[in-house]
């Protein structure tokens, strides 16, 4: 059954994933409602067999007089069943929607490095926005709160990482420089600008880019989480985004940042489809663009390559950067792994080794004796070919090996 399954997802469209799916699911749950063949056998061996009755005109039975049926004794066994099958039918909904954004999937990264190629030959900044869902607790004191104000946090930690021991040892590209910080009493409650000054590493140089160029991250904390990956999705498929303005560096004009046309986006908090039933939020439906060229995304919050949610912006000029598949501490050293990857202009294992190592070397860098898995993948690595079945229950794999 389910060499059968996995053959008919992989041969049809993804618009055909769902259906065939749900069909299954629900023939799944129909057979767990049926009674079992113990029951039936029981119930066959209580029931007496009814004698023949003679042919009569009369009839033997008055209708009006018949007492209705008593409710069904109570089975546990059966009520099991209902349980488990009610488990397999969300958990092939689960299946469904990772089978269509499969379905969808884009090349590999390069075409987002030749389009940030042409920017920077242009004279145009490479430019990195972040959306940040606050989490709790200290929903409403970012300072204080472990997204973005505490001593790993991802403000707190860009802050310092032109000056932190760590920062040096692992990124080629920790010198960032603040430029702007705002506060706001409403989304986004805070906004950080860092600059850089890249002199081209080899990569790019091999990919026509001679000339030193400009490189920001701009950081926006948000409240509402669903708000922070709402804008993100905007910046992503639709280029559309706040416009933040700058003083003229070194005497230069003023610089204006539009969200928008930045060539990397990502969200960074709380995975929040994890508060809806099903995983299920429909905030991402309203924008309904394609990116007008290649743009790279990361998500770094807990299993956001692995449930329902952020994996329905995968498709048409999208080139995932990073995602994780275990649950993870959304700390400002994996922002950095994103940034100083793009910066080397690293291929997908490279920039997934890169995250994976500064989680676990910080991670460690107290507890030694700490195990960690690696807990991040990217466009051509682990993305798709892992298997599915190990990150739900045992009763979905156990059907889908049937």
């Amino acid at each position: 059954m389910g060499r059968a399954i996995r053959t008919v997802l992989e041969s049809q469209r993804s618009s055909h994933c769902a259906v065939v799916c749900c069909t299954v699911a629900v023939a799944v749950f129909v057979v767990a409602c049926m009674p079992s063949s113990e029951e039936q056998r029981g119930s066959q061996q209580q029931v007496p067999a009814t004698p023949q009755a003679p042919q009569s005109s009369v009839p033997l039975v008055d209708a009006t007089k018949v007492e209705p049926s008593s409710p069904p004794a109570a089975d546990p066994a059966r009520d099991e069943r209902v349980a488990v099958a009610a488990h397999q039918v969300a958990a092939l909904a689960t299946v469904a929607h990772y089978r269509d954004a499969v379905a969808r999937r884009p090349g590999p990264i390069e075409p987002l490095y030749t389009s940030i190629a042409a920017d920077l030959q242009a004279g145009k900044p490479l430019l990195v926005a972040g959306y940040f869902g606050l989490s709790d607790p200290h929903l409403d004191d970012p300072e204080k709160n472990p997204c973005w104000g505490t001593y790993y946090g991802n403000a707190r930690f860009m802050k310092r990482a032109s000056g932190d021991v760590h920062a040096k040892k692992l990124f080629e590209f920790p010198g960032w420089t603040l430029l702007l910080e705002e506060e706001n009493p409403a989304d986004p409650v805070r906004t950080l600008v860092f600059h850089q000054r890249i002199s081209p590493s080899k990569a790019w140089k091999a990919a026509g880019v001679e000339e030193p160029f400009d490189a920001y991250l701009v950081m926006q904390a948000f409240e509402s989480r669903e708000l922070a990956a709402t804008h993100m999705a905007q910046a992503l498929r639709a280029s559309r985004g706040a416009t933040v303005a700058l003083a003229g560096l070194e005497g230069s004009e003023p610089v204006r940042l539009n969200l928008g046309e930045a060539q990397v986006v990502g969200y960074i908090g709380h995975n929040f489809f994890f508060d809806y039933e099903d995983f299920y939020w429909d905030g991402f439906e309203p924008i309904k663009e394609r990116p007008a060229r290649p743009k790279g995304l990361f998500v770094i919050s807990c299993m956001s390559g692995r449930v329902p949610g952020f994996l329905t912006l995968l498709g048409h000029n999208v080139h995932v950067l990073l995602l994780s598949r275990y649950f993870i501490s959304a700390e400002g050293y994996s922002l950095l792994s994103v940034v100083d990857g793009v910066l080397q202009r690293a291929n997908s294992r490279q920039l997934v080794d890169l995250a994976d190592h500064t989680y676990q070397y910080f991670h460690t860098l107290h507890h030694p004796e700490k195990k960690i898995y690696w807990p991040f993948l990217g466009q051509d690595f682990r993305l798709y070919e892992e298997p599915l079945d190990q990150y739900f229950s045992a009763p979905l794999a156990d059907l889908w090996a049937m």
